[in-house]
């Protein structure tokens, strides 16, 4: 009788194996703890603030003293908004004070 070669029967057992091997396992959940009274920190709340806007009555008032002795240095004055010399009419028009 003759033999049967050993190698063609050998490689997809040898196959199966190997690749048997190589199933990866699911990956463990960790869950973490539930938090307690005694390991949750307590957040006091911000107290409030209080937003608003407020118009200055003249624009030099919000501009530093730096920077309006820069505008008289250089011969440059404040014309609009409050306290400017251009005044906005209705219509859309401006004219100096």
């Amino acid at each position: 009788m003759p033999s049967i070669p050993a190698f063609p029967l050998a490689l997809p057992v040898v196959l199966a194996a190997l690749l048997s091997g190589c199933a990866s396992a699911p990956a463990p959940v960790v869950v973490p703890p539930a938090p307690t009274a005694a390991t949750a920190p307590t957040l006091a709340a911000p107290p409030p603030v209080e937003a608003g806007f407020v118009q200055p009555r003249d624009c030099a008032a919000m501009l530093s003293a730096h920077r309006l002795d820069e505008f008289a240095r250089d011969g440059r004055e404040l014309l609009g908004g409050p306290g400017g010399r251009l005044e906005l009419r209705t219509g859309g028009t401006r004219r100096l004070r």
